[in-house]
């Protein structure tokens, strides 16, 4: 076999290795948010990245185990290696229940489910750090085929997901990568691992038509729980979906249910969604007299206020909201659900059990993201409803969805006013409790922020909050924010006060009486934001720019390991100083200080590494709302970014080397404008052109990341090409593992700095860190003789 047929079997092989890493990225934050919480998905990214660190230092310190003339054998072994890690650990991780405490044996418990996850990863990077550093000549065209790989991964997540489920998707994975092992194996002295791999191969295509079947893998744990028998299961590209067996309990379920109500029901069953939010299907059989307890629900007092209304229903999930617009006699009801497996399975799969509530002819189910489909619709309503929207769902029917945030900021706010008739209400119900009343204050402060935004001057007389509580010393339950576009009149003020005494429920605050004197206070405000910053939790209204409404820390309380991503920091920075940076600094420190200049260099990967995180991680929640669903802004922005980065990447390949520090200062200045363009405009570009159809928001969303995305892609494999001019070409795998703890660091970081200070301080940390690796190399300029580059005398 010739050596350019080779070399593409090398490409193509990196490819499938960088697709399959991608791919058990993706799909690892599906299970995470399933055996975890949905905060821990964003560690799948961390994972990656260290093992992609690890695999740097690794080979820096045993590279004579890894010489230039066993690449043909090495690097379809470590392939094969790579796919039996996959699933190997995938199922061994399933095996130990997550355990989030603030103890040491709880950091512990974590930082093993994590290890035990990185050494797929790891294994993955060090096959492309291993071609990388013995064929550096083509550096340009190996980096194009690991982001070009990564890209493809990412148009493969949503049909594997969807069609395989989590655990299905792994063992297809690793059959991706093996295939990868295949490609690898073309020289003679590899055909014994060629047809080893071959048989592995058949043997995990067997596997997966198995346990489609037979559900061999699986997800044992929730939470750190056995998870109780269920009647249904299903995987889609962004959520699990159980549904557990019909049950009758003394009471109808909801929290916000008043202890007047002493009727019967007629039974119900729990959807779990990522075994987090749960919602009801109501047993229905088209009488709306077996749901009267409705009625009686703090969540439905808006109801009271308005018949025969047109009716807007965020999140109806089970149909729990629906049937409650049904028994006031709501003439129109539109209820914008974005998981359409609840749908499916409240009028399809289980229709029968709930009478087809869906399909009630004044109803109007549509499948989307609801405030993305508000800012696009052209219609008002008289109530837009949304009750525990991203929770628990016992109360309302909200399905858990990952766009949650962005139903909870000013902007939304201002977009409901917008979308209410000239009386209209808007309804929110969230979580009270007397010891930690943060939620519910946040809400009357983001509902006072929003009708101000839009010019009411007096948004305290639009505004009213009661709630349904239990206990008898510290209280907990419930509790209901209506806002009207225009004042509440005093007949719907008593009429809100007369209901409210009949059910028992408490009234925090009327424009006529207040109860609660935290709400009043924030109410009486005379600076909201100003009472906001005094307050000890953080209640400040969010933004689009920080649309974290669940998040109430600031940014000192995540730089103490007191919460659990502080506890995720100390992890993946352990987990980095253990498997990267301490063993390069024990055995291998003098090694690189003989390396005359190196310093900056590997600094500047450091800079690079933050950058592209700071700058990738932003990018994907900006785009959220745009493209209205996160798995669309993940696969989208993901894609866009990382197949143009490539293109950027192969542009370097034939740069001369007399010109390689002016195209590398050119493509670093560019990319630091452009970015700074971005960080400015993108939020303007994206609200103006929300109401394009999706197909076409598809499009712009890729074009608009091209430019950057180019950009990104080439002071990496510029960087490589300088280091490979010096002494040695030794040094490049110190430089991808610098880069690689680099990013590992900045993937939890920019978490941490969008959640407290915005995604606009995230990007601008991005940049700067660009900047930094621009002065660095401005400052370290390389002098050329011939055609090797040299540190200046």
């Amino acid at each position: 076999m010739d050596s350019k047929t080779s070399h593409m079997r090398v490409f193509a092989g990196i490819a499938c290795v960088s697709a399959a890493s991608l791919l058990l990225e993706v799909t690892l934050t599906r299970v995470f948010s399933v055996t975890m919480w949905y905060h821990f998905a964003f560690m799948s990214v961390s994972l990656a990245l260290l093992g992609t660190a690890a695999s740097g230092a690794f080979l820096y310190l045993t590279q004579r185990h890894f010489p230039a003339n066993q690449l043909a054998l090495r690097l379809p072994l470590l392939a094969a290696l790579f796919s039996l890690a996959i699933l190997l650990c995938f199922v061994a991780q399933l095996g130990i229940p997550f355990m989030p405490t603030k103890s040491l044996a709880g950091v512990a418990n974590m930082g093993l489910i994590f290890a035990i996850l990185a050494v797929p990863f790891f294994l993955g990077g060090l096959c492309i750090s291993l071609a990388i550093t013995h064929l550096s000549q083509q550096v340009g065209r190996l980096y194009f085929a690991d982001l070009g790989g990564a890209a493809l991964g990412c148009l493969l997540a949503l049909p594997a997901l969807a069609n395989l489920g989590g655990p299905g998707a792994v063992i297809a994975i690793a059959l991706l990568a093996a295939l990868g092992a295949f490609l690898f194996a073309s020289s003679a002295e590899a055909r014994r691992i060629q047809r080893v791999t071959l048989l592995w191969a058949a043997a995990l295509l067997v596997l997966l038509v198995l346990n489609g079947r037979f559900n061999f893998v699986r997800v044992e744990y929730i939470k750190g729980r056995a998870e109780g028998p269920k009647i249904y299961e299903r995987w889609n590209t962004f959520s699990r979906f159980v549904v557990f067996p019909p049950r009758k309990d003394a009471r109808p379920p909801g929290w916000g249910i008043s202890d007047s109500y002493q009727g019967d029901y007629a039974g119900h069953m729990v959807m779990d969604i990522e075994a987090a939010a749960q919602t009801e299907l109501l047993a229905f059989n088209g009488d709306l007299s077996t749901v009267e307890f409705l009625r009686y629900d703090v969540t439905n007092l808006a109801y009271y206020l308005k018949q025969d209304a047109r009716v807007l229903v965020v999140g109806p999930g089970g149909g729990r909201d629906i049937l409650s617009a049904l028994v006031f006699g709501q003439r129109e009801i539109t209820g914008v659900e974005i998981n359409p497996l609840i749908v499916d399975a409240v009028n399809v799969r289980y229709g029968d059990y709930t009478g087809h509530v869906y399909s009630d002819p004044r109803v109007n189910i549509v499948v989307d993201e609801a405030r993305n489909y508000i800012m696009r619709s052209r219609q008002q309503f008289d109530i837009i409803q949304a009750s525990l929207i991203d929770t628990w769902a016992a109360t309302a029917a909200g399905a858990f969805a990952l766009s949650e945030n962005n139903l909870y900021t000013t902007q939304a706010f201002a977009t409901y006013y917008h979308h209410l008739a000239p009386d209209g209400i808007l309804t929110m119900s969230r979580w009270y409790f007397d010891w930690r009343p943060g939620e519910t204050l946040r809400l009357v402060a983001l509902g006072l922020a929003g009708w101000q935004s839009v010019g009411v001057s007096n948004p305290d007389a639009h505004l009213m909050v009661a709630a349904r509580l239990v206990g008898t010393g510290p209280r907990q339950g419930l509790a209901t924010l209506l806002m009207k576009k225009s004042a509440f009149t005093v007949e719907e003020v008593r009429k809100i006060e007369d209901v409210a005494t009949r059910m028992g429920f408490t009234l925090f605050y009327t424009p006529l009486t207040s109860s609660d004197s935290e709400v009043a206070a924030l109410v009486a405000a005379a600076d909201l934001y100003a009472y906001c910053a005094a307050y000890p939790q953080n209640i400040s209204p969010p933004t689009d720019d920080r649309p974290f409404f669940f998040n109430m820390l600031r940014l000192r309380d995540f730089l103490t390991s007191s919460t659990l991503l502080g506890a995720l920091l100390l992890i993946v920075a352990l987990l980095t100083l253990l498997t990267v940076l301490g063993p390069l600094w024990i055995f291998a420190r003098q090694r690189v200080q003989s390396l005359s200049g190196a310093g900056w260099l590997i600094v500047y990967f450091v800079g690079l590494g933050l950058g592209y995180m700071l700058l990738e991680m932003p990018l994907m929640q900006r785009f959220i709302l745009f493209l209205g669903h996160p798995t669309y802004a993940l696969s989208v922005v993901l894609f866009s970014l990382l197949f143009f980065s490539g293109l950027g990447s192969y542009s370097t390949q034939n740069v001369p080397v007399e010109r390689l520090q002016g195209r590398l200062r050119l493509a670093l200045g560019s990319l630091i404008v452009v970015g700074a363009i971005y960080l400015i405009f993108l939020p303007i570009v994206l609200e103006h052109l929300i109401g394009l159809p999706l197909g076409v928001r598809v499009v712009v969303a890729a074009l608009l990341l091209a430019p950057l995305g180019f950009l990104m892609g080439m002071p990496f494999p510029l960087g490589i090409a300088l280091g490979r001019q010096r002494d040695t070409i030794s040094l490049i795998p110190w430089l991808w593992a610098a880069n690689g703890s680099a990013s590992v660091l900045s993937s939890v970081l920019a978490v941490v700095l969008a959640t407290t200070l915005g995604f606009s301080v995230a990007m601008g940390a991005g940049l700067a860190a660009y900047v930094l690796a621009f002065v660095l190399q401005y400052s370290h300029p390389l002098s050329y003789r011939g055609n090797v580059i040299s540190p200046p005398p």
